[in-house]
């Protein structure tokens, strides 16, 4: 189930990225696209996913940068770590 969790709320974030179109500078809409890869590199379990730990602290990072500009974008940020960490990940 935390798996489907995961992906709904990639989803989700990705659909957010999406509205929030120029609201959003380049370089905070790359780096969110960076991360939303490397989680599903990481979900998918390829050999060339990047370290949980990094991924987990990047996520962090972003929504707690979201969380007074963004903060639908913050939300999902913050729900998909904690899946994640509920994963294990």
């Amino acid at each position: 189930m935390s798996l489907e969790n995961a992906e709904a709320l990639l989803r989700e974030l990705r659909a957010e990225l999406e509205r929030e179109g120029d609201a959003m500078d380049d370089a905070t809409r790359e780096r969110l696209r960076a991360l939303d890869a490397d989680i599903q590199a990481l979900l998918a379990q390829q050999e060339d996913a990047p370290d949980s730990d990094s991924i987990i602290s990047r996520a962090t990072e972003a929504e707690a940068e979201f969380a007074a500009r963004h903060p639908v974008a913050g939300g999902f940020l913050r729900q998909l770590v904690d899946t994640l960490s509920r994963m294990g990940i």
